[in-house]
């Protein structure tokens, strides 16, 4: 048997080689496009900032002291220079104010209130006339009524207190709680007493009444449970205020009314009859 070769199943194989050499160029290709990434991945230099002005810009003109600022400051200092006086006034009776922190010291306001208590005084107690009368006469008589005796000394008390002993806040803050409700629980009652009379009688009924305090605290409670619950209420509300003002727990009223008989004398020392 013979094996015939033609030429024709050469030629397949002579391409071959031709074939295989072409992947070398897709490499050389790529081989070229990777500097050019690598050129393109590099960031750009940052730019400089641009340079300031060498010529700086004029300072704005400083706006002109205004004359009230100085008049302010100058009744400021002459106010509180008259409160410091006064206030070592105060301080200086008694042994227990006397070495207090400067900084603890609220004499400017404890002057306002002497202030406004001397004008309250001359309106109520003395019947002062005029513009400044009249004030008083439609702010603390139409609001306390015939208790408006009494604010002129609730002022004066709280100074006084202001004064000796401004670095006990907390106390100071309880006392003036305490006041406000025992004088709003004493204006509902005397408002009762008085006939308990409405806004349609007029202004000068409130006035001789309770006052402007006086009806707002009882007429609601008047008109929603009657004068038989709305007077032990305020009652209530009048001994909370005494509480509050001399620091009593309930706990310990029975021992503070013993103590109060004894200094009026009502009621024996128990040490001065045991010593005995």
């Amino acid at each position: 048997m013979s094996l015939v070769v033609s030429p024709g199943n050469l030629t397949p194989m002579a391409s071959r080689p031709s074939a295989a050499k072409k992947p070398p160029a897709k490499k050389a290709a790529g081989s070229a496009k990777a500097p050019a990434k690598k050129a393109a991945a590099k960031k750009a230099p940052a730019k400089k900032a641009p340079a300031r002005k060498a010529a700086a810009k004029k300072a704005a003109p400083k706006p002109a002291p205004s004359p009230t600022g100085g008049i302010y400051r100058l009744v400021r200092a002459v106010w509180l220079g008259v409160a410091h006086a006064v206030g070592a006034v105060f301080r200086g009776i008694g042994q227990g104010a006397k070495n207090l922190d400067p900084a603890h010291r609220k004499d400017g306001v404890a002057l306002l209130l002497l202030g406004i208590a001397l004008i309250v005084a001359a309106g109520t107690w003395a019947d002062l006339k005029g513009p400044v009368g009249d004030l008083v006469e439609i702010l603390v008589t139409g609001a306390f009524g015939r208790l408006d005796l009494l604010v002129p000394i609730l002022l004066a008390v709280i100074a006084v207190r202001f004064i000796r002993h401004p670095e006990k806040p907390e106390a100071n803050g309880r006392i003036v709680i305490g006041l406000s409700a025992l004088v709003i629980g004493v204006l509902g009652q005397v408002h009762i007493a008085c006939g308990s009379p409405a806004r349609g009688e007029g202004m000068q009924a409130i006035r001789d009444a309770g006052g402007l305090i006086g009806w707002a605290m009882a007429t609601p409670l008047s008109y929603a449970m009657g004068h038989m619950l709305a007077v032990p209420l305020l009652v209530l509300l009048t001994v909370f205020g005494l509480l509050v003002v001399t620091a009593t727990p309930v706990n310990a009223i029975p021992q503070r009314l013993r103590q109060a008989g004894v200094r009026l004398g009502i009621v024996r020392d128990p040490a001065r009859t045991s010593s005995a």
